[in-house]
Protein backbone atom coordinates (compact mmCIF):
# COMPACT_ATOMS: atom_id res chain seq x y z
CA UNK A 1 0.00 0.00 0.00
CA UNK A 2 1.35 3.59 -1.25
CA UNK A 3 1.82 5.91 1.78
CA UNK A 4 0.35 9.55 0.57
CA UNK A 5 3.12 11.60 2.49
CA UNK A 6 1.51 14.50 0.57
CA UNK A 7 -1.63 14.19 2.94
CA UNK A 8 -0.15 13.11 5.65
CA UNK A 9 2.48 16.31 5.70
CA UNK A 10 -0.29 18.39 4.79
CA UNK A 11 -2.27 16.80 8.38
CA UNK A 12 0.49 17.13 9.99
CA UNK A 13 0.94 20.82 9.28
CA UNK A 14 -2.71 21.60 10.40
CA UNK A 15 -2.06 19.48 13.31
CA UNK A 16 1.09 21.02 14.86
CA UNK A 17 -0.81 24.38 14.44
CA UNK A 18 -3.41 23.44 15.97
CA UNK A 19 -1.65 21.85 18.93
CA UNK A 20 0.29 25.16 19.39
CA UNK A 21 -2.38 27.65 19.82
CA UNK A 22 -4.41 24.73 22.39
CA UNK A 23 -1.48 24.76 24.60
CA UNK A 24 -1.34 28.85 24.25
CA UNK A 25 -4.77 29.18 25.18
CA UNK A 26 -4.69 26.94 27.88
CA UNK A 27 -1.19 28.90 29.24
CA UNK A 28 -3.39 31.58 29.46
CA UNK A 29 -6.17 30.22 31.35
CA UNK A 30 -8.70 29.80 28.27
CA UNK A 31 -11.54 27.71 29.47
CA UNK A 32 -11.07 23.87 27.93
CA UNK A 33 -14.65 24.30 26.59
CA UNK A 34 -13.30 27.30 24.79
CA UNK A 35 -10.34 25.89 23.04
CA UNK A 36 -12.31 22.84 22.09
CA UNK A 37 -14.83 24.74 20.06
CA UNK A 38 -12.25 26.99 18.60
CA UNK A 39 -10.42 24.46 17.47
CA UNK A 40 -13.51 22.76 16.06
CA UNK A 41 -14.42 25.80 14.24
CA UNK A 42 -10.81 26.59 12.83
CA UNK A 43 -10.50 23.44 11.77
CA UNK A 44 -14.36 23.49 9.36
CA UNK A 45 -13.14 26.98 8.53
CA UNK A 46 -9.51 26.17 7.31
CA UNK A 47 -10.80 22.72 5.24
CA UNK A 48 -13.57 24.35 4.30
CA UNK A 49 -12.12 28.19 2.71
CA UNK A 50 -8.68 26.35 2.11
CA UNK A 51 -10.67 23.93 -0.50
CA UNK A 52 -13.41 26.68 -2.11
CA UNK A 53 -10.08 29.30 -2.96
CA UNK A 54 -8.46 26.31 -5.24
CA UNK A 55 -11.87 25.35 -6.53
CA UNK A 56 -13.11 29.11 -6.96
CA UNK A 57 -9.92 30.43 -8.72
CA UNK A 58 -9.50 27.49 -10.96
CA UNK A 59 -13.39 28.10 -11.91
CA UNK A 60 -14.06 24.38 -10.49
CA UNK A 61 -11.89 22.62 -12.89
CA UNK A 62 -9.14 21.61 -9.64
CA UNK A 63 -9.52 20.37 -6.42
CA UNK A 64 -7.09 21.08 -3.83
CA UNK A 65 -6.04 23.03 -0.71
CA UNK A 66 -4.32 26.70 -0.62
CA UNK A 67 -2.59 27.94 2.22
CA UNK A 68 -4.14 31.05 1.87
CA UNK A 69 -7.83 30.36 2.12
CA UNK A 70 -6.31 28.00 5.01
CA UNK A 71 -4.89 31.63 6.33
CA UNK A 72 -8.35 33.25 5.93
CA UNK A 73 -10.51 30.17 7.46
CA UNK A 74 -8.62 30.58 10.15
CA UNK A 75 -8.81 33.98 10.90
CA UNK A 76 -12.41 34.03 10.14
CA UNK A 77 -13.09 31.23 12.43
CA UNK A 78 -11.16 32.72 15.26
CA UNK A 79 -12.73 36.10 15.31
CA UNK A 80 -16.30 34.25 15.15
CA UNK A 81 -14.94 32.56 18.04
CA UNK A 82 -13.75 35.59 19.91
CA UNK A 83 -16.99 37.07 19.67
CA UNK A 84 -19.01 33.62 20.64
CA UNK A 85 -16.70 32.99 23.75
CA UNK A 86 -15.85 36.26 25.22
CA UNK A 87 -13.04 34.07 27.14
CA UNK A 88 -9.84 35.91 27.13
CA UNK A 89 -10.30 37.22 23.75
CA UNK A 90 -7.41 38.88 23.39
CA UNK A 91 -5.12 35.64 24.33
CA UNK A 92 -6.89 33.45 22.32
CA UNK A 93 -6.79 35.52 19.32
CA UNK A 94 -3.32 35.94 19.68
CA UNK A 95 -2.61 32.42 20.08
CA UNK A 96 -4.19 30.79 16.79
CA UNK A 97 -2.29 33.82 14.98
CA UNK A 98 1.23 33.27 16.58
CA UNK A 99 0.72 29.65 16.09
CA UNK A 100 -0.44 30.03 12.16
CA UNK A 101 3.11 30.04 11.13
CA UNK A 102 4.02 26.73 12.37
CA UNK A 103 1.08 25.34 10.83
CA UNK A 104 1.91 26.40 7.08
CA UNK A 105 5.75 26.08 7.89
CA UNK A 106 5.21 22.48 8.72
CA UNK A 107 2.37 21.72 5.94
CA UNK A 108 4.85 23.58 2.92
CA UNK A 109 6.92 20.54 3.16
CA UNK A 110 4.35 18.79 1.60
CA UNK A 111 4.71 21.15 -1.61
CA UNK A 112 8.48 19.58 -1.62
CA UNK A 113 7.87 16.10 -1.18
CA UNK A 114 5.11 16.92 -4.21
CA UNK A 115 7.37 19.14 -6.24
CA UNK A 116 4.73 21.77 -6.60
CA UNK A 117 4.87 25.63 -5.76
CA UNK A 118 8.39 24.94 -6.99
CA UNK A 119 11.37 27.66 -7.68
CA UNK A 120 14.81 28.02 -6.31
CA UNK A 121 16.59 30.97 -3.71
CA UNK A 122 19.60 31.20 -4.65
CA UNK A 123 20.14 27.70 -5.92
CA UNK A 124 17.98 26.13 -2.95
CA UNK A 125 14.65 24.69 -3.52
CA UNK A 126 11.95 27.18 -2.27
CA UNK A 127 9.46 25.20 -0.86
CA UNK A 128 12.08 24.31 2.37
CA UNK A 129 13.36 28.23 2.72
CA UNK A 130 10.06 29.02 2.65
CA UNK A 131 9.31 26.49 5.65
CA UNK A 132 12.21 27.82 7.54
CA UNK A 133 11.58 31.11 6.85
CA UNK A 134 7.80 30.82 8.64
CA UNK A 135 9.54 28.36 11.51
CA UNK A 136 11.24 31.25 12.50
CA UNK A 137 8.74 33.87 12.30
CA UNK A 138 6.95 31.18 14.90
CA UNK A 139 10.07 31.19 16.88
CA UNK A 140 9.93 34.99 17.30
CA UNK A 141 6.15 35.54 17.65
CA UNK A 142 6.29 32.82 20.13
CA UNK A 143 9.32 34.02 22.45
CA UNK A 144 7.06 37.96 22.31
CA UNK A 145 3.62 35.88 23.17
CA UNK A 146 5.66 34.12 26.08
CA UNK A 147 7.63 37.18 27.49
CA UNK A 148 5.15 39.94 26.81
CA UNK A 149 1.74 40.95 29.39
CA UNK A 150 0.10 42.27 26.16
CA UNK A 151 -0.17 38.71 24.01
CA UNK A 152 -1.55 41.15 20.81
CA UNK A 153 1.85 42.35 20.30
CA UNK A 154 2.77 38.61 19.19
CA UNK A 155 0.06 38.18 17.04
CA UNK A 156 0.67 41.87 15.14
CA UNK A 157 4.44 40.71 14.83
CA UNK A 158 3.18 37.22 13.60
CA UNK A 159 0.69 39.34 11.13
CA UNK A 160 3.39 41.26 9.65
CA UNK A 161 6.53 39.08 9.58
CA UNK A 162 4.21 36.86 7.80
CA UNK A 163 2.39 38.94 5.03
CA UNK A 164 6.06 40.59 4.10
CA UNK A 165 7.81 37.11 3.91
CA UNK A 166 4.90 35.87 1.82
CA UNK A 167 5.03 38.07 -1.14
CA UNK A 168 9.29 38.28 -0.73
CA UNK A 169 9.47 34.58 -1.47
CA UNK A 170 7.05 34.76 -3.92
CA UNK A 171 8.77 36.40 -6.49
CA UNK A 172 11.29 33.02 -6.08
CA UNK A 173 8.76 30.90 -7.36
CA UNK A 174 8.34 29.82 -10.65
CA UNK A 175 4.60 30.68 -11.05
CA UNK A 176 5.86 34.03 -10.73
CA UNK A 177 8.15 34.01 -13.41
CA UNK A 178 6.81 36.23 -16.56
CA UNK A 179 4.71 39.31 -14.09
CA UNK A 180 5.58 42.32 -12.62
CA UNK A 181 2.98 41.04 -9.30
CA UNK A 182 1.81 37.67 -9.24
CA UNK A 183 -2.12 36.95 -8.25
CA UNK A 184 -0.97 35.85 -4.76
CA UNK A 185 1.15 39.08 -3.94
CA UNK A 186 -2.07 40.64 -4.75
CA UNK A 187 -3.97 38.23 -2.66
CA UNK A 188 -1.46 38.99 0.24
CA UNK A 189 -1.14 42.97 -0.57
CA UNK A 190 -5.01 43.12 -0.11
CA UNK A 191 -5.46 40.43 3.21
CA UNK A 192 -2.74 43.07 4.64
CA UNK A 193 -4.03 46.23 3.65
CA UNK A 194 -7.24 44.92 5.29
CA UNK A 195 -5.59 43.35 8.75
CA UNK A 196 -3.74 46.73 8.59
CA UNK A 197 -6.84 49.09 8.84
CA UNK A 198 -8.96 46.82 10.90
CA UNK A 199 -5.55 47.39 13.32
CA UNK A 200 -6.04 51.27 13.21
CA UNK A 201 -9.98 50.72 13.65
CA UNK A 202 -9.75 48.42 16.64
CA UNK A 203 -10.81 51.04 19.25
CA UNK A 204 -13.64 51.67 17.11
CA UNK A 205 -14.74 47.97 16.64
CA UNK A 206 -17.28 46.20 18.42
CA UNK A 207 -16.07 44.70 21.52
CA UNK A 208 -16.83 40.86 22.74
CA UNK A 209 -19.50 41.33 25.63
Amino acid sequence: MRINWYGILLLTGIASGFVSATLLGASCKIKRQTLAYTAFLNLLCVLVFSFMEVFYLSAGKLYGMSGLGGALGLMIGTIVSVYIHNDHHKELFSSWVVSAPLMYAVAKTACLYAGCCSGSFFGLPIQPVVSLAFLLIYIISLIVFIRSQEKSKAAYMAMLLAFVMRIVLDFFHDSHHGHLVSREQIMVLVAGSIAFILFLLRKKLPKPR
